[in-house]
């Protein structure tokens, strides 16, 4: 029986789903080595097993991996990669550039470029004013839930996302050929991770948003993801493949995404839903009945009057004005 892994978030089976259908494509029928830099929350391996690749998979990431894993997992950096020039047929990164330090983004390419034989792939959110304000807003709602940044999208606005052309540029100048995909339009993705972040945040497992995924999972080349503006772009670059570059052409076969957006607000509201059944039996538990009320009133009344409660008043007023007084701000 065939895998089935398109209940995965879209966001990450999109960008996988494209470079293995690309490295297919560079190296029909071939046992090649393949490596991934970033690795550590892969579902590559995924695709291989699904697809009965004889493809050699090695993953290099910074995060120890402590699972028992089917192929080789290194520690290390991608931009100090461990292993000897042209080790290996296919070197690739898929939203891992822009977790690079500005300092080392060159080097990152670099060392790709080097211990690869001939085909290197970088997808990634490249820097644009469209990608800032489409990760501002999809961060807002993780945070509504949460008060705090969603980890990976904090990284982006500390770190800068890179900057397409120079990345293209480093390529040129050691004779690499590229063409770039977009995936991922903006309006996608923001229903991608618009329900993934709420579904996360409020711990509810929705069927309706599996149904979602799955959807948009095998229907990729329906939905327009592949319609400018995209969040993602992804880079394939070779030296002796150059021919085949022009045969990986993504068909736009839908010009709109009707289908999906009518599944996205069906999924929204069955999750609205979900959050209510939930919410129900935590609601009555904090719906005293009105005699509750009353004697909570009372008991406050009798706290406030109190002399223990007019002495920590008085010593809040005192601490707050010698604060005040010499510039110092409490917790």
């Amino acid at each position: 029986m065939s895998l089935d892994i398109t209940h995965n978030p879209t966001d990450k089976y999109s960008r996988y789903f494209l470079i293995v259908e690309s490295i297919k494509k560079l190296f029909p029928n071939d046992k090649i080595s393949v490596l991934e830099v970033g690795g550590a929350n892969s579902i590559c391996y995924d695709f291989i097993k699904k697809d009965n690749l004889k493809w050699k998979y090695s993953v290099i990431d910074i995060l120890q991996n402590n699972k028992e894993l089917e192929y080789q997992y290194y520690l290390g950096k991608g931009y100090s990669l461990p292993f000897k020039g042209k080790q290996f047929d296919v070197v690739f990164s898929t939203d891992t550039f822009e977790h690079i330090p500005n300092k080392n983004k060159k080097q990152f390419i670099l060392e790709q470029l080097r211990v690869s034989k001939n085909c290197v792939i970088i997808s990634a959110p490249f820097n644009s004013k469209i990608n800032t304000d489409a990760e501002i807003f999809v961060n807002s709602i993780y945070k509504l839930n949460t008060n705090h940044d969603y980890p990976w999208l904090k990284e982006h606005f500390e770190l800068e996302k890179p900057n397409l052309d120079e990345t293209i540029k480093i390529l040129h100048a050691h004779k690499f050929r590229h063409i770039v995909i977009g995936n991922n339009s903006i309006n996608n993705w923001l229903q991608y991770l618009s329900l993934h972040f709420i579904s996360l945040t409020s711990k509810i497992k929705s069927n309706e948003i599996q149904k979602f995924f799955s959807f948009a999972n095998t229907n990729i080349f329906k939905i327009a993801d592949f319609n400018e503006p995209t969040y993602r772009k992804t880079i394939i670059a070779t030296k002796n493949k150059t021919m085949i570059l022009s045969q990986i052409v993504i068909e736009k076969k839908s010009k709109n995404n009707y289908e999906l957006n009518k599944k996205f607000i069906y999924a929204l509201a069955q999750l609205v839903k979900e959050l209510n059944l939930a919410l129900q039996p935590k609601l009555k538990l904090l719906s005293p009945n009105q005699d509750e009320i009353v004697d909570l009133k009372l008991t406050l009344k009798k706290i406030q009057s109190s002399k223990f409660y007019k002495i920590w008043q008085l010593y809040c007023n005192t601490r707050d004005k010698l604060f005040k007084k010499n510039n110092i701000y409490a917790e």
